[in-house]
């Protein structure tokens, strides 16, 4: 979101890592942020049940309240139902007392629960550094490479491959497809 405004959105995984957040996903939309952060705030919203409804949700939640009436905490409601590295943020999050009995959770205190796990925000404040990049945007114009001999049509002789080029591809091995198929027609040419 740029400035509270939706501007993109993605289903897939992502990882929460020392330094803050990447995966497939995060990694795919990277390659905006610079542009995005010129244009207002930029953050994110998390949804960690996706495949749920807010109702559907809720009656879940109901379900585990009623089945460990008497014996669980909140604290043990929440390790069932968010990844176990997320427990303590979504408790901090929360404001329901995380030893609090799940019988005595009323329903708004469910209502905004579900409310939170279902729309985490977090503020982007940058990228990681060049050093740590897995794929790189930018490079050599397409405009300029004969796309048939991946030669340069502005020098004799000069011909690019790979990540050298202005182009990039969605996470999931497409980058390193490109620098092949790149690679090997540069390399195939007969002159």
């Amino acid at each position: 979101m740029i400035d509270g405004k939706e501007i993109d959105e993605r289903f897939g995984d992502m990882e929460f890592t020392n330094f803050g957040i990447s995966g497939p996903i995060v990694m795919e939309m990277s390659m905006y942020v610079p542009d995005w952060m010129k244009m207002g705030e930029l953050s994110f919203s998390l949804d960690l049940k996706p495949s749920l409804t807010h109702g559907i949700l809720i009656a879940r939640i109901n379900r585990e309240i009623k089945k460990f009436s008497g014996h669980k905490r909140f604290h043990g409601l929440v390790r069932s139902l968010v990844p176990a590295k997320m427990k303590n943020l979504i408790l901090e999050l929360s404001d329901i007392p995380y030893d609090k009995p799940v019988e005595y959770i009323s329903d708004e205190e469910i209502f905004e629960f579900v409310k939170l796990i279902k729309d985490i925000r977090m503020n982007i404040n940058g990228l990681w550094s060049f050093n740590n990049a897995v794929v790189t945007r930018g490079g050599v114009s397409l405009k300029e490479v004969d796309p048939a001999t991946m030669k340069s049509k502005l020098c004799d002789n000069l011909y690019f491959a790979g990540e050298i080029l202005d182009l990039n591809g969605p996470s999931g091995g497409f980058n390193l497809q490109i620098c092949w198929s790149t690679g090997y027609i540069a390399g195939s040419v007969n002159e």
